[in-house]
């Protein structure tokens, strides 16, 4: 799992209004981002 990337994204992208929607795009790119 890429915990550690969809964490930083969550806190790049924390103070934003539409931070729900970040969520969801981080959570995407966690999973289906390909493997390094």
């Amino acid at each position: 799992m890429k915990l550690g990337s969809y964490i930083n994204c969550l806190e790049l992208h924390h103070n934003l209004p539409l931070n729900t929607l970040c969520r969801f795009l981080c959570l995407y790119q966690m999973i289906f981002a390909p493997e390094p």
